[in-house]
């Protein structure tokens, strides 16, 4: 294989990954009507590492009332939304 096909594959190759990327992110999965309705009324299911940090706390006895004003005001700037202190420190020890 001359040097001219293996870039003209490099290419071809990076140019279906990119379609297959957008391609898969055009799709939309909608939530049936019961999800719909509780994202609707404000209910809020908890990820598992919402729970996880929930948990440490509780174990720990941490107060990080600090964090949860500082999380507010980053939520006024559009980041972190939906997430709580509990998810912040459940994502910290998951990728720590």
């Amino acid at each position: 294989m001359t040097p001219m096909q293996s870039i003209g594959l490099l290419l071809a190759s990076g140019a279906l990954a990119f379609l297959a990327y957008v391609a898969a992110a055009s799709i939309r999965l909608e939530a049936p009507a019961s999800g719909r309705l509780a994202g609707f009324a404000g209910v809020e299911r908890a990820h598992p590492l919402d729970r996880v940090g929930g948990w440490i706390l509780r174990l720990t006895g941490l107060d990080l009332g600090a964090w949860g004003r500082y999380l507010e005001w980053a939520r006024l700037g559009g980041h972190y939304r939906g997430w709580t202190v509990a998810t912040m420190v459940g994502r910290g020890l998951a990728f720590a």
